[in-house]
């Protein structure tokens, strides 16, 4: 807010479920600089678009071979946010969990 540049593109990750038509699931989007990388309905494939050139995203660019690399690092990037969403942070990781629920029942 003091009209600084901001030094590298901050991703913005944003979710919905809804519980009608899709049956409780989540719809996700993440955006990186001018790209968007998106899924609007769970029965559909995700999409990419460039932003700045494609404002009312009309172009989906996720099968275009020039940006195969681009869609996977988004992908991968949405897939780390979906999980760090769904995370508990008083809850102890997956492993550790596994580790000591069989040690429960000894």
């Amino acid at each position: 807010m003091q009209g600084g540049v901001i030094p590298a593109p901050r991703e913005l990750y944003f979710v919905y479920r809804e519980g009608g038509r899709f049956g409780v699931k989540s719809c996700e989007a993440l955006i990186r600089g001018d790209w968007k990388l998106m899924q609007s309905d769970p029965f559909r494939p995700l999409e990419l678009y460039h932003l700045k050139t494609d404002p009312a995203e009309r172009n989906d660019l996720a099968a275009d071979p020039a940006h195969r690399r681009l869609f996977a690092e988004l992908l991968d990037a949405l897939r780390r946010h979906v999980q760090q969403g769904g995370a508990i942070p008083w809850q102890k990781p997956a492993k550790q969990r596994a580790g000591s629920a069989g040690r429960q029942g000894a």
